[in-house]
Formats: structure tokens, sequence, C-alpha cells
């Protein structure tokens, strides 16, 4: 495959911009999640000279405005996380929203679970449970 992939990839280098997934799901049976856009923020790290919004990122914004983009939540309110790595370097991206399901902490970038306080996980309380 040529060419670049941004959005749901995570995880080992693979070669030519592909990289190895990185389950955050606890039980990839139970889950809800939507494609959304995401902006770019400074939560964004870099990898690889890129900018990546990191899997588990809370997130804020509409489903019912898909054409306005998720921004990453900040404060006491998220409507959920981050399913995957998505790629912002070049401005907004697609990605996908989790909004119930079980999400494994141990998983998650150091980065990430600073941003998941404890105002952010009692607003995803009842949708998103968070585990060792």
């Amino acid at each position: 495959m040529t060419g670049t992939l941004s959005g749901a990839f995570s995880g080992t280098l693979l070669g030519a911009g592909l990289r190895a997934c990185v389950q955050i799901l606890d039980d990839v049976r139970e889950r809800r999640a939507a494609a959304v856009l995401i902006k770019d923020c400074d939560a964004a790290v870099e990898v690889d000279g890129r900018r990546v919004l990191k899997a588990g990122t809370p997130l804020i914004g509409s489903l019912a405005e898909r054409s306005v983009p998720f921004a990453v939540a900040g404060g006491c309110y998220a409507d959920g996380v981050l399913l995957n790595d998505v790629d912002v370097t070049d401005g907004e991206a697609s990605g996908v929203i989790l909004t119930h399901g079980s999400v494994r902490l141990d998983r998650l970038e150091d980065s990430v679970i600073e941003l998941l306080n404890d105002y952010i996980k009692a607003s995803l309380s009842g949708k998103i449970a968070f585990c060792s």
C-alpha cells in the first residue's frame, strides 16, 4: 500500500506510515462509538514528526452537528473519549469517539491519563468505565 494513513492507527511503527493498533477497550463487544471530526489542539503530542491526539483523550462536541469538529475536553465535562490515535498534523482529521464502553487505563499514555481528571470521569460515569 502506498501513501499515508491518518486517523485510527497507533502503536508500533510498521513501516510505510502504518502502525499496529493499540486496543484501549476492555471488552470490544460492549461499546458504542461514532465517526467524528477532531480539532488540532495543544494536547496533541509529537510522534515521528507528526502531531497526534492519543487514544483515550477526552472529547467534547455534538453528535448532532457532525460538521463541527470535536475538541479536547478540559475542565469538568466530556462526551466521550478518542478510541484511537488521530494524526492532526494537517488540521482537522477524522476519528472515532467512544461514547459507551470500558477503557483500560493501563493502555493509555500518561499524558492522556492526566487529562482524565475526576470531573471528566464523573461526567462519563454510566457511559464509560475506566479499569486497570
